[in-house]
This record gives structure tokens, sequence and C-alpha cells, in this order.
């Protein structure tokens, strides 16, 4: 056999007895087989015992009960029951013992990985309420004003200290001049009562000087926000009452029927829905 020939196929042969040696010393002996076999695939027996030697960071919403079941409870109505406890308190690893206290991030940043405002029709991400996070007090921890155990609009909360930096003044703000607007409506009980004015009228940051006259969004989405009737929707489990925005006169404004300071039904504007069915069938 000529060199040239010969040189090139040695240099293959060593080749794979180097690997082959390779193997043998480096591939552990319960790696994929055993006697019946390529029974694990490309996986390790012995790896069962390694993991199990692992420490669990998680230990699930579970293990918070016994100490905080007042918490659990009072979360039961509410939108983030749903959500696991240490992905804002974080991994519960052996606590109380280690560590005694969790450590919550209370990050503007956690919050915005579920509330940045972002539209998905087709998934249930359209269904949580979001905020525009350059618009909505920038800067600001979104637990200053929310509950995140009772994240529902009529447990937000606004201390006096901030309200210099805040965007929104609060209802008591609006108290002052609009006192009327406050009482029950007809005598009804008033279900919009729990809702800070400006999550409609927008922030009053200082009006009445600038602006002398809150700009209102009488929008369809933005009662669609609350009152949608979907699984995904955040109120859903508050006993909220929702619609089927497909069904119930689509392209129409709420407003158009309903009077945001006196929502209860039996001040619903029939003579407004009555004419807007007539026009409809015209």
């Amino acid at each position: 056999m000529k060199n040239h020939v010969l040189r090139p196929l040695l240099v293959v042969v060593g080749l794979v007895l180097a690997l082959l040696v390779f193997q043998h010393f480096y591939v552990p002996q319960d790696f994929g087989i055993d006697d019946h076999g390529y029974t694990y695939g490309w996986y390790r027996e012995g790896a069962l015992e390694d993991w199990k030697n692992v420490t669990v960071k998680y230990q699930g919403d579970e293990s918070c009960k016994p100490c905080h079941q007042d918490v659990s409870d009072s979360m039961v109505l509410y939108p983030h029951v749903v959500i696991q406890c240490e992905n804002c308190h974080g991994p519960g690893l052996k606590h109380p013992t280690d560590p005694p206290r969790l450590s919550v991030d209370t990050t503007r940043a956690l919050c915005l990985r579920c509330h940045a405002e972002l539209q998905y029709p087709t998934s249930g991400r359209a269904g949580i309420t979001g905020i525009d996070p350059l618009e909505h007090n920038p800067g600001f921890g979104c637990p200053k004003c929310h509950d995140p155990h009772q994240p529902s609009v009529q447990f937000l909360r606004f201390r006096s200290e901030d309200w210099k930096t805040l965007t929104y003044r609060g209802k008591e703000y609006c108290r002052e001049c609009h006192r009327d607007l406050f009482d029950d409506a007809g005598g009804y009980p008033h279900p919009h009562a729990a809702i800070q004015c400006e999550n409609c009228h927008g922030p009053a940051t200082k009006h009445p000087t600038d602006p002398p006259k809150l700009a209102i969004d009488t929008t369809r989405g933005l009662c669609l926000s609350c009152h949608a009737r979907l699984p995904s929707a955040p109120t859903a489990a508050a006993g909220i009452k929702g619609i089927d925005p497909v069904s119930h006169n689509p392209g129409v404004e709420c407003v158009k029927c309903h009077d945001p300071h006196k929502s209860a039904l039996q001040l619903l504007d029939w003579t407004k829905v009555r004419s807007y069915e007539r026009s409809r069938d015209d």
C-alpha cells in the first residue's frame, strides 16, 4: 500500500482508538446501558442519587399555609391567588429555620413582568390589567399604592407623604370639591364607590389648577378591563359583574347607557338603551 494512502489510514485508526480509550475512562458505566440494553437513553442511572442531594429551593404554597393561613384566606377572592407565594417572596429553602425571614421582592420590575400593558388577543395575557410603565408613576414602587395580597382597586392605598412623588392624588383629594358624587346613587348601593376617581378621570396631579378640567376616559376598553366576563380576566374571581364583549352591544361605549357614578342596574338609562336599539334596527 502506498504511503499517501497508508498514512491517512493510520491517522484515522489512531483517532478511533483514542476515542474508544477516552470513552472507556470518561463515560460512566451506568450511562444509558444496563443488562437490558439502551434502557436509560441519554441519562445516567446514578444521577437519581445525585439529584436527591440537591437542595430544593422552592417549597410551594402548601408549605406557607400552616403559618400564614390568614394571608392565604384573604387572597381567595383576588387575582393573585393563582400565583405562588415564592414568586414574590423568594425561595422558601428551609424557612422559617434558614432563613428566619424571607426577602420580599417589592421592585417595580417584578410587577411589570405581568402588568406591563401588552396586547395578545389570543392568549390570557390580554386579560391581565396592564399599565404603560413610562406613563404610570414612573420610578415609583407598585406596593406603595397596591396591596399585592388584595390587588383589586378597592384596596388601593395612598400615603400622604408620597403624594409629592405620585401622579395620582387619591379619591379623598377629590372629595373636597365633589362631595355630592360620593353619596349613594339614589339610595342604592354604589358599586363604583370603591374605585379611585382617577381610574376613569385620569391623574389629578395639579388639578384644578393644571388642568382645570380632567379628560375623562369613556372608552369601552376601560370598562372592559374590569367587566369583561372572561376566565382570565383579573377581576373574575372577585364577584364583579361581567359581560361578553363580543355579544353585548359591540362597538358601543358603555357610558351611552350606564352612568359610571350611578352604576347600579336600577339606574340604567333605558331611554338611551331603547334609542340605541331603534337606531340599530333602522
